[in-house]
């Protein structure tokens, strides 16, 4: 960066920030409807005393914020910009405040001191006062709570007792039993020695044993045949005794326990348990109802006995292997709660049913249970339209947008395709456009038929049973054309065979194979443009990609905090290129994509900070010097920025490749596309008001990143990736939005300006900071939904 850019940009620095903490300084609360010359509640304030890392302390404050009673929690909402008695910036507006009521600040007293108790702190101590600002006759009364927790007890010895005297109607082969499922229970117990003492603790691994029995045949155990106790004070030490010597030992043990305040916990089976709630329950007879309906007493049921399972139909909607491959209660098999809910969870999953229960009916007398398994139909065909209207906003079009389109979209759904549960869309859809800056005419047509099967097919016998679990297998179908006048008219038609793996915390999709066939028909325009830039005559042309995709996605993060990370692979040519006929030698293209894109969102209370990571690299292989339609990535799969979900600052393809300097005009290069893409991307989100159900959220955001191609090309130098000259070739941008989240669905508004452009259409303003001055400079953006 040179001399004069760096003062430029250190003088705009300062005076951005002078003007933000003018206005942050200058800030203030507004009340309103309140009641005059009577003390309100303005401000409530907690104090926490004691040894706490920032973030247990953050953590416990905001816990103890929630047990305030109401009429003592102060609720403002924040406000940019607005009016009243007069403009105001970056104000919040406390409305309708509540009468201050000391009442109220005891019951807070009360609802803390019972959150400290149920987290281990027995000897915390809450002092309240209160001081008054009058302001005319607002009388502003602040109310301070100062928390001293004391000392967090932690658990010492932890015993589970199943009780012998609650086992005497069982066998002893029973009690053995119970006692060896117990054992096995506490090898994985959520209570350890030397963690916090906490009643939600307790109650957690009393909800995991009672789960642990449950998953272990016990059909009707429940959590209240399981007592929990617990000592804080130690009661072993106050028996009486006449030794010398053991007063003083016991002595010194109070002062230590005082000292480092400790409690002891047994886990116990309750006296007088119910005898049937300790029967180690096995599968019996599974009962099958697939099509139950209101009418089905007026049909004669059939019925087929299957492996041991019932299936009674009515109206024979469904094949019987789609009914027992998607349950997991096997005849003669021990009791599992997993099982039961893993088969009840199934039947929802497919979408095909309505309703599904499951009812279990334990025989008499003996350790087996029936189960009848209801399934309701939804309707089996679901018809969806609507139509979209989109408006872009900029100087120039590119090639493929138009100043506005209008589009209708179609959507048939059979949930029961060929009678196996099988979910077949089929989706039809109309576009007309007409530019603004051209007198072109668009029309897109598209007809898409997916089949999404919920198994593997073929069964793949080496894939584990938890891997099939949630497995889907799709077949799918497109046919899309792009009619734009004097440009280009462009058919594609895709089709893929595809599988679905959800475990855990990842999700696994594989296209296996891909096969994608683009045939273009250029015209005059386009033609012309390929005359100035010879790279396009490389990226527009007929394509035939035979690919395998494979997509990694794992969700994490903990708390308020998420963590999306996604990796992706695309490989095309590497087999199918084994293959020599005159087509494929003339048509495929051979090519390697990577991408990786990382989220992380943090949860600001009413607010959230959120950032993404996007790395992308793609490598063309042609196989030898006139292999020219692989001197390129095509069209459809090159890398590209800008647009309403990446460099905001920018319209769609609008920016790079890195620092090439290149007019924008139609008919020189309005599209711009690369090999390799850069991208960071954070934003802090917050409320601005609320109107009913509708959240009017604003963002303060910036983009950072830009696209390369590996090989020089000289219809775009400087375009070509270098590691010397990266900081020369990023873009930045930054603006703010205006957010409306209607709960299903949330519609954005960004403004964005260029901080540093790389690519202008005018070298004199090549990375300079701020270099556009105009308000027409900036980009605004309408996007569905949060760009990350």
């Amino acid at each position: 960066m040179n001399v004069s850019a760096a003062k430029s940009f250190s003088g705009y620095l300062n005076s951005l920030l002078f003007a933000v903490s003018f206005l942050f300084f200058s800030s203030c609360t507004i009340v309103q409807n309140y009641p005059p010359r009577t003390p309100f509640v303005y401000q409530t304030n907690i104090g926490l005393e004691g040894n706490f890392s920032k973030d247990e302390k953050k953590e416990l404050t905001q816990r103890l914020e929630e047990q305030l009673h109401d009429s003592i929690r102060v609720r403002s909402v924040q406000k940019i910009i607005g009016w009243d008695n007069g403009p105001k910036l970056f104000y919040s507006v406390i409305k309708s405040p509540a009468v201050f009521d000391t009442l109220n600040m005891g019951s807070s007293k009360i609802f803390m001191q019972a959150l400290l108790n149920a987290l281990g702190y027995y000897r915390g101590q809450i002092n309240g006062d209160t001081t008054l600002a009058i302001r005319g006759d607002e009388y502003r009364t602040t109310v301070n709570f100062d928390v001293n927790p004391g000392t967090l007890f932690t658990l010492d010895s932890i015993s589970f007792n199943i009780g012998k005297d609650s086992l005497q109607a069982i066998t002893q082969e029973a009690r053995d039993t119970l006692k060896r499922v117990t054992e096995i229970a506490t090898q994985e117990s959520l209570v350890q020695k030397g963690r916090a003492f906490s009643k939600p603790l307790l109650s957690a691994e009393r909800d995991r044993l009672a789960d642990m029995y449950r998953n272990n045949g016990y059909l009707r155990f429940s959590n209240d045949d399981i007592r929990v106790l617990w000592d804080t004070v130690g009661i072993a030490l106050l028996r009486p005794t006449l030794n010398p010597f053991e007063q003083a030992q016991q002595l010194e043990a109070l002062q230590q326990r005082r000292l480092n305040p400790v409690a002891d916990v047994e886990f116990r089976l309750k006296p007088n348990v119910d005898e049937s709630h300790l029967i180690r329950y096995y599968v019996g007879n599974v009962t099958f109802y697939p099509d139950l309906t209101a009418d089905t007493a007026q049909f004669i049921p059939v019925i087929k006995q299957i492996r041991n399972n019932t299936i009674i139909t009515y109206h024979n909607l469904f094949k019987s292997k789609v009914i027992l491959e998607n349950t997991y209660l096997n005849r003669g098999e021990l009791y599992q709660q997993r099982n039961y809910l893993k088969t009840l969870n199934r039947f929802n999953s497919l979408g095909t049913f309505r309703l599904v229960s499951i009812d279990a009916v334990p025989r008499d007398g003996v350790d087996t249970v029936d189960f009848i398994v209801k399934l309701t139909p939804a309707d089996k065909y679901v018809f969806e339209g609507n139509i979209e209207g989109s408006q872009n906003w900029g100087n120039a079009g590119t090639i493929f947008t138009s100043g506005n389109l209008v589009g209708i979209n179609l959507g048939l759904q059979n949930r029961n395709f060929a009678r196996g549960a099988n979910l077949a869309s089929t989706n039809a859809r109309i576009g007309v456009g007409l530019s603004s800056n051209r007198s072109l005419q668009t029309l897109q047509y598209s007809l898409g038929h997916i089949i999404t099967f919920p198994r593997v097919i073929p069964r793949y016998n080496f894939l584990s049973p938890q891997l099939k679990e949630g497995a889907q297998t799709s077949l799918a179908l497109n046919l899309n054309i792009l009619d734009i006048a004097d440009l280009l008219y462009l058919s594609t038609i895709n089709a893929s065979w595809g599988y679905r793996f959800n475990w855990k915390k990842y999700l696994l999709s594989l296209r296996i194979p891909n096969i994608e066939f683009a045939q273009l028909k250029r015209r005059k325009e386009l033609d012309a443009l390929i005359a100035k830039n010879q790279s396009y005559k490389y990226i527009f042309n007929d394509g035939f990609i035979a690919s395998t995709i494979a997509g990694l996605t794992i969700s994490g993060g903990k708390k308020d905090v998420t963590n999306l990370t996604r990796l992706n692979l695309e490989s095309s040519g590497l087999v199918a290129g084994l293959l020599h006929t005159r087509f494929i030698d003339s048509n495929l293209k051979r090519f390697i994509r990577l991408d990786a894109d990382f989220r992380q969102n943090y949860k600001i209370r009413r607010s959230a900070f959120a950032w993404r990571a996007f790395a992308g690299v793609s490598y063309s292989i042609p196989l030898f010097k006139t292999d020219t339609s692989n001197f390129s990535l095509p069209f459809f799969k090159a890398y590209s920025a800008g647009g309403a979900n990446s460099m905001r600052a920018w319209q769609l393809r609008r920016l790079g490749p890195g620092s090439a300097i290149r007019s924008f005009a139609p008919t020189e290069a309005p599209d711009r596309f690369g090999d390799i893409q850069l991208e960071l991307n954070a934003e802090y989100r917050f409320l601005l008001t609320q109107i009913g159900v509708l959240k009017i959220n604003s963002a303060i955001f910036t983009d950072i990143g830009n696209i390369w191609t590996l090989r020089k090309n000289a219809d775009f130098p400087g375009g070509e990736f270098r590691f010397n000259k990266l900081w020369h070739d990023l873009a930045i941008g930054a603006g703010t939005g205006l957010r409306l989240d209607f709960g299903l669905f949330l519609i954005r508004v960004d403004a964005a300006y260029k901080i540093k452009d790389p690519s202008p259409a005018d070298i004199r303003d090549q990375n300079k900071f701020f270099p556009y001055r105009k308000l027409t400079d900036v980009q605004i953006q309408l996007g569905v939904n949060y760009p990350f």
